[in-house]
């Protein structure tokens, strides 16, 4: 839709950026490194975000998952993974990491073990900043 508005209007069409200045955007490469061996210590929590640029649900929610890194939650690293540019890896040979539409949130443990949680409330900050405090005081 998003690039037929831009043909339409006679501009040139060029994929959007989604800045996040304190995000960690992540990569084929990079996913495995920071969800398995998760460059957290074991009280940390990584909030993960996929996500499509030319996703106008994931264009609004841009602003919020910024406020959410902004706020830093204590020992909460926010990331995120564009799923139209590559695939999801896999974590121990299973596609745990299931993605149905963008924006998708997981928040990924290891205390006591390995976790991942998909978030399904609304996809604003105070509801999602007061799931990320209750999983971080139930741990």
């Amino acid at each position: 839709a998003l690039k037929k508005q831009n043909e339409e209007a006679g501009e040139e069409w060029t994929v959007p950026e989604l800045t996040c200045e304190k995000c960690i955007d992540l990569n084929e490469d990079t996913f495995l490194e920071t969800v398995e061996n998760n460059n957290l210590r074991d009280d940390s929590l990584l909030l993960l975000e996929f996500y499509s640029p030319f996703c106008g649900s994931c264009q609004e929610f841009a602003p919020v998952l910024n406020r959410l890194a902004d706020y830093q939650i204590p020992n909460t690293i926010v990331a995120r993974f564009d799923i139209t540019e590559q695939n999801i890896p896999k974590y121990n040979n299973q596609e745990l990491f299931q993605v149905e539409s963008t924006p998708t949130l997981y928040l990924v443990g290891h205390s006591p073990s390995f976790y991942a949680e998909m978030y399904s409330g609304k996809h604003e900050f105070d509801a999602i900043l007061q799931w990320l405090t209750k999983k971080r005081n139930s741990r």
